[in-house]
């Protein structure tokens, strides 16, 4: 595998020349799946990456950067119905443009010289059923080396900062169901993330939800109606005040979002959606209200 992306970002205030930023990454890697036995699988593989940047508004250009991420998993099938498996890895991430040099309306500071985030990643868990009905169960633990976060500076003002430790431990639940015309899937998310850093003023990582529920079914109403219906709860989101500097909680929320689907003709149907049905207020960043209920209709054709 091989891929190459250049990414480049634009901004400007009123009345001025546009700033550009851009940046050149490359990729490779190998990935080999090996059937060991007829009841284990295995999978390895490694990738290079690079970082290149090209143009920072006529500024000096920061350090390129190289990683190499690797993963390894396994998994073995006890009987048909039960499988076990098991993952290690070591995954890295670049600091995006826009964590790099993006002023947010001038209410953030860039930061271009933002380290890249690395990981250590453990996974492990069951697998209970077939392709239509089945339960995931799975618990993870990664750990992280400069982290990157947003970070309070007082004064509204925000910068994109690297904490150099950080652990994230938590487990997960899916599940998928099938029974006659309804189908669904089901899955919730626990997760302890705590700031690990020795100069740290608390535990808490901003915005990192600590329960997580989605509800996802599907079922026709009519020969050719199809009704969707979306149901998200979050909650468990620390902050730290931009005015205070105390870190608070966020307001847990539900969100309810349901979709009409109608085919017409063949290759051509008619959708509805409505997002946030209940009108709900709710915010995933601090004093940065979210849209209201929301229509969307439209017609959709596949050639």
């Amino acid at each position: 595998m091989f891929t190459f992306k250049k990414n480049v970002h634009r901004q400007r205030n009123e009345d001025l020349p546009f700033d550009k930023y851009a940046i050149d990454i490359m990729t490779m890697g190998l990935e080999q799946d090996m059937q060991i036995s007829p009841s284990l699988e295995m999978i390895a593989g490694i990738d290079y990456e690079h970082l290149q940047p090209t143009e920072a508004n006529d500024l000096v250009l920061r350090d390129p950067i190289s990683l190499v991420n690797w993963q390894y998993a396994a998994q073995y099938r006890v009987t048909d119905p039960l499988k076990l498996h098991m993952s290690f890895s070591g995954k890295s991430r670049f600091p995006t443009l826009k964590e790099l040099y993006s002023e947010r309306l001038g209410r953030n500071i860039p930061n271009p010289d933002l380290k890249e985030e690395t990981a250590m990643n453990m996974e492990a868990g069951i697998v209970l059923g077939d392709a239509l009905n089945s339960v995931n169960i799975s618990a993870y633990y990664s750990a992280l080396d400069e982290l990157i976060a947003q970070r309070q500076l007082g004064d509204n003002m925000l910068q994109m900062q690297n904490i150099d430790k950080a652990l994230f431990s938590g487990f997960e639940i899916e599940s998928n169901f099938h029974a006659n015309i309804f189908s669904g899937i089901m899955n919730y998310t626990f997760l302890h993330a705590r700031n690990q850093s020795s100069g740290r003023d608390s535990d808490y990582l901003e915005y990192r939800p600590k329960h997580r529920f989605n509800l996802l079914f599907s079922v026709p109403l009519l020969q050719k109606l199809d009704l969707q219906s979306e149901m998200s709860y979050t909650a468990g989101q620390s902050f730290q005040n931009p005015d205070t500097g105390d870190w608070e909680k966020l307001d847990h929320y539900t969100l309810v979002n349901i979709r009409l689907n109608y085919a017409v003709i063949p290759n051509l149907n008619w959708y509805a959606r409505i997002n946030n049905l209940f009108d709900s207020f709710y915010m995933s960043m601090y004093g940065v209200p979210m849209p209201a209920r929301e229509i969307v209709t439209g017609v959709k054709y596949r050639l």
